[in-house]
């Protein structure tokens, strides 16, 4: 931890004509993490996972006047309009923005949205830290009464860097009463390097509103990516969410869905693929706060070589609310006997009122379907890759912008390619 004490120390200093709210904020959470510090096996919600590394990992803060020289044809999805963050910090000039938004970040985007980041019980050791070393910050407010014609992607690129280095993004998304927009959030890195990549997202939806949720973590093998998502559903809006990862040496991603308002619903989705030693784990908590509300969960893993996942998702219904409906789902595909996957599906029911399914697997390629294909003629590898494909597209296919849904469709086929080679 020491490290990140010296860090602490050396950003403060570099911040002499910060706002002293922002400094005790920073300080107050920074205090949060040294008091409680980083997850152990003995964390319930964590302990399959091991953090150790990240103890010991010697990041350093991102220069804030780094600039290096990026080619964004590699992850723009056409069709879209893109806002760009390198290395943490908000690109106005590479981004092309909607009408009906408003975009705010540094002293502006802390000042309007300071209640968000305290009194959070729900914090985690990484949130806290994400707090302390958080730069200028993005907001996106969406206009009341719009349909956006077209999908946000917002990409967060990594760029390349001498020795490692720790990023910690925080985006913020208010979305207003009967609008209709999707977004993408894309995580991306250009570099070999080691990094801990440590991003905080809050998305609230308000009366009616409408949001399809892409969210894409493509990395490197040498980067720890930590997330947390964190969405708001008022009366009547509906979110439909979809998530996709790969290539990370480590991925942790919590999920939390507060159902605030009557007749809200959510779709959530998730693919994953792990390869060679990689590790992910993803934890869901559902909260269903109010009447008549519906959720809906479906998280495939894909696992090759000795990668391990994590699948913990945890459905609570509480006390007094009526006509509830949460299904849940995990299906997991091991590809090597050496891969491990722990599944925790959990439903929590403080109410009658309710109608509630849960269920996980996890298996291997069956015998009998590979058996039918390669009677019709196909080899091992071609109808390996159909059966794998095939598990994957019910999630991608959930995808409703037809460019993003190709872009993670061909990502899915590059990796199986090489891992089924």
């Amino acid at each position: 931890m020491i490290h990140f004490q010296q860090e602490f120390d050396r950003l403060i200093s570099s911040l002499p004509t910060e706002k002293s709210a922002m400094q005790k904020l920073r300080k107050d959470a920074f205090n949060d993490f040294l008091q409680i510090g980083l997850p152990t096996k003995k964390w319930e919600d964590w302990r399959f996972t091991d953090f150790s590394s990240i103890e010991d990992f010697p990041s350093k803060i991102v220069d804030s006047n780094q600039r290096d020289a990026v080619d964004l044809s590699l992850n723009k999805i056409s069709g879209a309009y893109h806002i760009i963050s390198i290395n943490g910090l908000f690109q106005s000039s590479l981004s092309s923005l909607p009408k009906h938004i408003t975009i705010k970040t540094g002293d502006e985007f802390f000042d309007s949205h300071h209640s968000v980041f305290i009194n959070n019980k729900d914090s985690n050791p990484f949130e806290f830290l994400n707090t302390s070393f958080m730069r200028s910050g993005l907001s996106i407010n969406i206009n009341e009464n719009v349909i956006i014609d077209k999908p946000i992607q917002i990409i967060n690129i990594i760029t390349d860097s001498a020795t490692s280095k720790m990023i910690h993004p925080r985006l913020f998304i208010e979305s207003g009463k009967n609008s209709d927009a999707t977004i993408i959030e894309h995580y991306y890195s250009m570099t070999d390097n080691e990094f801990l990549h440590n991003p905080v997202s809050q998305i609230n939806l308000n009366k009616n509103a409408v949001m399809k949720f892409v969210r894409i973590v493509e990395n490197n093998r040498q980067l720890k990516h930590i997330g947390k998502s964190q969405f708001d559903l008022k009366q009547d809006s509906q979110l439909q969410y979809v998530s996709f990862s790969c290539e990370s040496n480590l991925i942790r991603h919590d999920v939390a869905i507060d159902f605030n308002g009557d007749g809200a619903t959510a779709s959530l989705n998730g693919l994953s693929i792990s390869e060679n030693d990689e590790h992910q784990d993803q934890n869901i908590i559902l909260n269903h706060l109010n009447n008549f509300c519906n959720s809906d969960q479906s998280f495939k893993n894909i696992l090759s070589d000795s990668s391990s996942g994590v699948f913990n998702g945890k459905v609570i219904v509480h006390k007094g609310t009526r006509q509830t409906d949460a299904n849940q789902s995990n299906k997991n595909l091991v590809l090597s006997p050496s891969s491990l996957m722990n599944a925790n599906p959990q439903l929590e029911i403080y109410s009658e009122d309710v109608k509630c399914s849960h269920g996980s697997t996890t298996g291997q390629i069956s015998p009998e379907e590979l058996f039918y294909l390669r009677s019709r003629g196909l080899n091992k590898k071609k109808a390996m890759e159909l059966i794998v494909e095939g598990f994957a597209a019910d999630i991608i296919e959930l995808i409703q912008f037809k460019e993003a849904r190709e872009y993670i469709s061909n990502r899915v086929s590059a990796i199986l390619g090489r891992v089924l080679a």
